[in-house]
């Protein structure tokens, strides 16, 4: 029995509507076609020729998977999905000022997601913290709770972080990256003097042999000029 090498096509529509992200439909108007073909065109046209209400809609292909099948069966349509109700598109000088009023949280912070793990916050003592907190955007709590918080530095706003009950979802959206350096800078500072032995604290004009200092040798620094 022959074989023929098909694609099964996934397209996404080529739109941009006011106040939708882009390729975003509005709901109900077709978003997402999954079609099995042996090219793009013929795929579209199938697609088309099935569900004539998507005749004006331009499509872009987001996925080509190769596929193999009998001759003896025809290309055809594996789903179609149309836009859902969704929310309108928010800005984060919306959400700072949604949250402006709430009340500022200085102790429950996830500082490992806000800062990439790159500030310690076990090494914090508590209530040293008094210029960086969150503020409540959105919480819902359920079999998996998700969290929005506007982060405040200075009593200004610099990040949206979203934390959900679970590692696998976290994401920090920076809007503000010379404050939320500086933030991050004044958290390591809070606990920078407790590494005596891990960080080397030095005045640039104080002279230290550990500068150049490698296994008891030292390495060749050429100051002359």
């Amino acid at each position: 029995m022959t074989t023929r090498t098909y694609y099964a096509y996934v397209f996404r529509a080529r739109c941009q509507h006011p106040g939708l992200a882009p390729n975003e439909m509005p709901a109900g108007m077709p978003e997402k076609a999954a079609v099995i073909h042996t090219s793009p065109e013929l795929a579209t046209q199938l697609l088309t020729a099935l569900h004539p209400e998507y005749a004006e809609v331009e499509w872009d292909v987001e996925i080509r998977h190769e596929v193999t099948m009998e001759a003896s069966k025809n290309p055809h349509v594996l789903y179609t999905q149309v836009a859902p109700e969704r929310p309108p598109l928010l800005t984060a000088n919306q959400m700072y000022e949604h949250s402006r009023d709430n009340a500022p949280d200085f102790e429950y912070i996830d500082i490992y997601t806000l800062f990439g793990g790159r500030v310690d916050d076990s090494r914090i003592p508590d209530g040293a913290n008094t210029r960086l907190a969150t503020r409540v955007v959105s919480a819902y709590h359920g079999s998996r709770c998700h969290c929005v918080d506007s982060v405040w530095f200075d009593d200004l706003p610099i990040a949206v972080l979203q934390v959900s009950g679970r590692p696998d979802f976290r994401r920090v959206i920076v809007t503000d990256l010379v404050k939320y350096t500086e933030a991050e800078q004044y958290m390591v500072s809070l606990y920078a003097t407790e590494y005596d032995d891990d960080l080397l604290v030095l005045d640039p004009d104080t002279p230290d042999r550990r500068l150049n200092l490698f296994y008891g040798h030292y390495a060749h620094v050429d100051i002359s000029s």
